[in-house]
């Protein structure tokens, strides 16, 4: 079974991950460049007392400082034994007399550069004196000096630029430099990755699945993987699809049921009117002339204006159903006597054709909030297609059950049976059984116009069948 991690704990982890490389890969540069840095700190404090000792001559005895590259007057120039001062010259800058160790840290590491608060910039020289007793020579330049030019990177004294170590500690800081950088482009390279991987790669599939349906491919299904919220969002997404792809098919399929209406219409009206037409036409010029077949000529008439009459009756009765502005007059009444009333008003038929009626049906009431016309004319229209499509003697069952939620009308036959082509779309206009087959003739309204009745008043009506055996309409009302 595959686990399906949450994005935000499964970015945290890699991205934890990633900061703990980040840190591996810095403090591997760390150990490589401080073996390097180890080796030029002891070089740098080599060549500060190599080159001191090479330009500089301090004489403590007769108090002599010779320089080799002289001394400026713009300079004030201190000899420091320990952290006292024991010789000056030049102007007067800083006049110290001794220094702490923080003072001179601070001379050795460059720091006066950077320091707003001091007026000058120390050069810090250790050397030996002609007495072979160590001592420091410190150069005082004045910040505001021409000659004194602060410079950002490697802070060494004046006198070590140019020498091998000044390029030794260069080399080392681009060293470091592109070892840093390195290490950050290779986290930039893994959090791209990661982010593509992780976040970009399920939002391009489901961009490029909203680009397919919006080119009408409503076939198209995503089945990338990746964390909960997006498997959700691509779940939802197909699921969207389906509905999607669902309703075009019920469209398509009303577009043809409306076609096919309108066709079934067409037949139904002119069939009989043509009849009207030629039976009207012949009494009308004089080509029947028998007053008998007169007569019988005119029933014809009568008949079909009947069949005409009977389906713009059903056609206005559904339209009336359709209307936004039809309103049910629905009252709370007893929905056991209304569904009585409906087979009393079809008992003719039952009796004539010689039904077998079995009818179970509570004495009680059945108290429920619906329009009482309306409903028997929805159930009377089942009762009236079991007369119409089911042979004499047939057994019909009518049942009403009550349970604490909902209410269930049940109007079962032993019939025929119908087709499970018709079936499918029983209650849709103008669907019907083979007339030709049965003998008989309708509209094919009646379902239609008893399914919209039961959802005007919330309930729902299945039906099954098997041909041969009978059928079963189901009403189900919520309580």
């Amino acid at each position: 079974m595959k686990l399906i991690k949450p994005l935000y704990p499964d970015l945290m982890i890699k991205y934890l991950l990633l900061v703990a490389g980040a840190v591996a890969g810095f403090f591997g540069a760390y150990i490589h460049l401080n073996g390097q840095s180890s080796k030029l700190l002891a070089d740098y404090a080599a060549e500060i007392i190599r080159q001191g000792n090479k330009s500089i001559t301090f004489s403590a005895e007769s108090m002599e400082l010779d320089l080799e590259g002289g001394k400026s007057p713009a300079y004030r120039y201190e000899i420091l034994e320990g952290y006292t001062v024991i010789y000056s010259v030049g102007p007067e800058i800083g006049n110290e007399t001794a220094y702490t160790p923080e003072e001179i840290n601070s001379m050795i590491q460059r720091h006066y550069e950077l320091m707003d608060d001091v007026s000058y910039i120390p050069e810090y020289f250790p050397f030996t004196g002609t007495d072979g007793n160590p001592y420091v020579l410190i150069i005082k330049k004045p910040k505001d000096s021409s000659e004194v030019q602060p410079k950002a990177g490697v802070l060494l004294p004046e006198y070590l630029r140019g020498t091998q170590l000044e390029m030794d500690v260069s080399r080392l800081i681009r060293k470091s430099i592109i070892a840093v950088a390195l290490v950050l482009a290779a986290v930039a390279v893994l959090f791209s990755l990661l982010t593509t991987t992780t976040i970009m790669r399920p939002l391009k599939q489901l961009r490029a699945g909203f680009r397919q349906v919006d080119m009408g491919r409503l076939d198209t299904r995503l089945n990338f993987s990746g964390n909960r919220e997006f498997e959700e969002v691509r779940d939802a997404f197909n699921k969207m699809i389906e509905r999607l792809e669902e309703s075009e098919a019920e469209n398509r399929q009303l577009q043809e049921s409306r076609k096919q209406f309108i066709l079934d219409l067409s037949h139904d009206l002119k069939t009989p009117i043509t009849t009207i037409q030629g039976y009207s036409e012949a009494i009308l010029t004089g080509m029947v002339e028998d007053e008998e077949v007169q007569k019988k000529y005119i029933s014809y008439i009568y008949r079909k204006s009947q069949i005409i009459t009977g389906l713009i009756t059903k056609l206005f009765d559904y339209s009336k159903l359709e209307s936004v502005h039809n309103r049910l007059e629905q009252k709370e009444q007893d929905l056991a006597n209304c569904f009585r009333e409906a087979i009393i008003q079809n008992l003719d038929g039952l009796e004539t054709k010689e039904f077998r009626v079995d009818i179970d049906i509570p004495e009680e009431p059945v108290l429920f909030l619906f329009d009482k016309t309306e409903m028997e004319r929805g159930i009377g229209n089942i009762i009236a297609n079991q007369l119409k499509y089911n042979p004499e003697r047939t057994s019909v069952f009518y049942r009403l059950k009550v349970s604490s939620e909902k209410v269930f009308l049940i109007l079962e036959d032993r019939g025929i049976g119908i087709e499970e082509e018709v079936l499918a779309r029983i209650f849709n206009l103008m669907v019907r059984g083979d007339s030709s087959r049965h003998g008989v003739d309708g509209t094919g309204l009646g379902l239609a116009i008893t399914k919209k009745v039961v959802e005007l008043h919330g309930g729902k009506i299945n039906v099954r069948s098997t041909i041969g055996k009978g059928t079963v309409f189901e009403i189900t009302f919520p309580r």
